[in-house]
C-alpha cells in the first residue's frame, strides 16, 4: 500500500492473515522493516490465541519494535517476544 493519507504505518488483518505495509508513510526500508516487526507482534500473539487490540498487546508489538531498532534481533540474543 501507498497511501500517505492513511495513519496508520501498517497493519495486521486476522480475516486475511495478512500484514500490509503503507510504504507512503516510511522514509526507509529499516523503517519499513520496523513496522513488519511490530506487526508480525501481532500476528505472532493472535495466532497464540492473545486477544490484539488491548494495552498488553501494544506494548508487546512496541517492545518487539524497539528491540530491533536497537538491533536486538540482528544480535540473535532474544527468541519468542511476541
Amino acid at each position: 500500500m501507498n497511501d500517505p493519507a492513511m495513519e496508520a504505518l501498517g497493519y495486521f488483518d486476522a480475516y486475511t492473515n495478512s500484514v500490509t505495509v503503507n510504504m507512503g508513510r516510511h522514509v526507509s526500508a529499516r523503517e519499513a522493516a520496523s513496522t513488519i516487526v511490530r506487526e508480525a507482534a501481532h500476528k505472532n500473539g493472535f495466532y497464540k490465541g492473545r486477544p490484539q487490540n488491548t494495552q498488553f498487546s501494544e506494548y508487546q508489538a512496541f517492545g518487539n519494535e524497539m528491540l530491533f531498532q536497537n538491533g536486538a534481533f540482528a544480535c540473535g540474543t532474544i527468541g519468542d517476544m511476541g
